[in-house]
């Protein structure tokens, strides 16, 4: 990282410090699982958390990366910035790092807050934490595909591009489970190769329990497939670095798209 990025880095992380929504968003996640912790525990904490981290961190990936670059574009504050020398490329790189700092920076409070509540009622949730460190990843990954994706579409329609890969990474997931288990009938060449060339969600240790046992509600329910329910594993390492390897594509795609624009 150049001295001119790492300059830039800070100073929009002063600037998502002091956005209000952003603090708010931080800080009432971090009280609701932190409530959570302390009233519940068992396969009801670990449910109920899910479905905050899930829903808030798609909200926060979305809300903090589809205007990441068009919004400052479009305003005519990379135009400034760039006429005090730093580069498209500069401007663009240091946005998105700030970003996926402050993306992860609010889950890592979030999953934080549930520790602490479960520790303090004396049942610390290790399968939880694991589970919301793994959907931290995915989150930004959609995060990053919104942004790119809004460099090219506005921000109305980055926004639809980070939820349309997240649905289909989860559908991936569960059809390459159905055919692996020989429920699909047909199609399986195709299933394969989506899976192993488009993105993938990251399945917990945690979610593939709570769906064999039918309790993992709204956010993790079963999939039946032909009349019968398929059983998703939890993800391994390779799933992890690809997640990994997409946030990159994201990242360069996201770049390139911003070097196409005018400032």
């Amino acid at each position: 990282m150049n001295s001119t990025i790492a300059i830039l880095v800070q100073a929009d992380l002063r600037s998502l410090t002091r956005a209000r929504w952003q603090l708010a968003a931080a800080g009432l996640g971090a009280v609701v699982l932190l409530g959570l912790g302390l009233t519940s525990d068992g396969t009801e904490l670990q449910r109920n958390a899910a479905g905050v981290f899930s829903l808030g961190g798609l909200a926060l990936a979305l809300g903090i990366g589809a205007p990441a670059l068009v919004r400052d574009l479009e305003r005519g504050t990379f135009a400034l910035s760039a006429s005090a020398g730093a580069s498209l490329t500069d401007l663009g790189w240091s946005r998105l790092i700030s970003r996926s700092i402050g993306v992860l920076g609010v889950l890592g409070i979030w999953a934080l807050a549930a520790q602490i509540g479960a520790a303090l009622g004396g049942r610390a949730d290790e399968a939880l934490l694991i589970h919301m460190l793994l959907t931290a990843l995915v989150f930004l990954m959609v995060m990053l595909a919104a942004a790119g994706a809004a460099t090219l579409m506005g921000v109305v329609a980055g926004g639809i591009f980070g939820i349309a890969v997240l649905i289909s990474a989860q559908a991936i997931v569960n059809v390459k489970a159905a055919d692996d288990q020989g429920l699909l009938g047909s199609g399986g060449e195709l299933v394969q190769a989506a899976y192993w060339f488009l993105p993938r969600m990251l399945i917990s240790p945690m979610i593939a329990s709570l769906q064999r046992a039918d309790e993992g509600g709204p956010v993790a329910p079963q999939f039946e497939i032909n009349g019968n329910v398929a059983d998703i594993p939890s993800s391994g390492v390779d799933s992890v670095l690809w997640v990994i390897a997409w946030c990159g594509i994201f990242f360069g795609l996201s770049i390139v798209g911003l070097r196409r624009r005018e400032l």
